[in-house]
């Protein structure tokens, strides 16, 4: 039976009932999508308004069948009474439709729709669809979703996104913007945000037909190991539209995911006689020719991976030098050449000493060089230096002259002491 176009009110119960015998009571007919019915009208699948504005309304329906929508009178049932005729169109082939309403309804407006096949068969009435006056669109702009942590060796990289949001609505719109949490990762927002109510969200002001760009950053913790993720969401909730309180109708969902990439770094400075991690320069420390001193130093992996570390010395005419653990273990020949890595997990260090020897050397300023490098990738290298003066024996180290002999101190016996006399 074909119902068109109709005015329906004041029924007391639906305005379209498919009702059967088998229903006890009478009442709404759920919707069951995918089989073939049987019964009045072939009972026959009420549409699904998914979305409605004062200007149009969007919803799902039966492939290929007339759509009606109308302003409605509410009905107990939640599916109300096609009271005053809106509009028609067809749904396409996968069942979408979109009715445009022309002279707009009000804000708040509820509205309901009804379905027509091609044998003319007629649906009940949808649930009902409030128009909403306001909408909220979010579309990405720009995404670099990977970011690199703070290690010992590097400054860090955020992860940068910035995202468009669009007032699609019917009026200016008040957007707060309500993020996940998730521990120790920093989020930056910016762009001509503010916190009016000082509830430590962001609010984001766009006005009727605007667009307002968004730019996150997002940091991982320091140390942070690779290949890890984390997913931010937000949620942009229009707070007002025209001055009317809208909360928790007009919303715009963000999901953000961040990579944690790998950070490979090695790094390696002196720490006995003196430790001194900044520049990797000591100050000048005196040998003698002949004598050896042994210095520590300590390599570091500041990446965030675990990594297999070699390291050397570079020689030195004139100088012995042997490079061991510190079990005496050699780490290289004694060319300076690395002999075994050294396994060592994101943030571990290990100590070595270099054994130096000055030979057959001029008095003066030397440099003894230490390198460390990554096993699979010598490009991943640093180094630190010592500062040396190499003094000579029986020149650097003579006496002054005038000989060795201390003058023996003379006694002034106390008969000869004056005693001074105050008047």
């Amino acid at each position: 039976n074909l119902i068109s176009m109709n005015s329906f009110f004041e029924n007391g119960e639906l305005g379209i009932d498919l009702y059967y015998p088998t229903d006890v009571p009478p009442g709404v007919t759920p919707n069951d999508p995918g089989d073939v019915d049987t019964g009045p009208n072939e009972n026959l699948n009420f549409p699904v308004i998914t979305y409605a504005t004062p200007a149009y309304a969007e919803g799902q329906a039966p492939p290929n069948s007339t759509v009606e929508l109308y302003l409605a009178r509410e009905d107990p049932s939640g599916h109300g009474e096609g009271m005053v005729f809106l509009g028609y169109t067809s749904a396409d082939a996968s069942g979408f439709w979109r009715i445009w309403i022309n002279p707009p309804v009000g804000i708040a407006a509820p509205l309901t729709a009804l379905a027509i096949d091609q044998q003319g068969n007629t649906s009940e009435f949808s649930e009902i669809e409030y128009a909403i006056g306001c909408c909220i669109d979010i579309e990405p702009n720009y995404s670099k979703g990977y970011a690199k942590p703070k290690t010992v060796c590097s400054e860090g990289e955020p992860a940068e996104f910035t995202i468009d949001v669009k007032n699609c609505g019917f009026g200016d719109l008040d957007v707060e913007i309500l993020p996940s949490s998730n521990p120790h990762w920093t989020l930056e927002i910016s762009n001509n945000l503010s916190d009016p109510d000082n509830d430590g969200l962001w609010n984001l002001y766009v006005p009727l037909g605007g667009v307002e760009r968004v730019n996150f950053r997002i940091t991982p913790p320091v140390q942070a190991g690779a290949h890890s993720k984390a997913i931010f969401q937000f949620r942009f909730n229009a707070t007002s539209v025209w001055n009317q309180t809208v909360n928790g109708v007009c919303i715009g969902n963000l999901t953000l995911e961040v990579e944690v990439e790998e950070v490979r770094g090695v790094l390696v400075t002196h720490v006995t006689p003196k430790w001194h991690y900044g520049n990797k320069r000591l100050q000048e420390r005196p040998i003698l020719e002949g004598m050896t001193q042994a210095y520590q130093f300590q390599v570091m992996n500041c990446g965030n991976v675990p990594e297999s570390i070699l390291v050397g010395f570079h020689q030195m005419p004139g100088f012995s030098l042997s490079m061991t653990d510190q079990f005496g273990s050699y780490l290289a020949d004694s060319s300076g050449n690395p002999l075994r890595s050294i396994e060592l997990i994101p943030g571990e260090s290990y100590y070595f000493w270099l054994h130096l020897t000055p030979m057959d050397v001029p008095a003066g300023i030397y440099q003894p060089t230490v390198y460390a490098y990554l096993a699979d990738d010598p490009s991943v290298y640093d180094e630190a230096f010592l500062k040396i003066r190499v003094m000579q024996r029986g020149v650097d180290n003579q006496p002054p002259p005038g000989g060795t002999s201390i003058p023996e101190k003379k006694e002034i016996s106390k008969k000869s002491r004056k005693k001074l006399r105050l008047h």
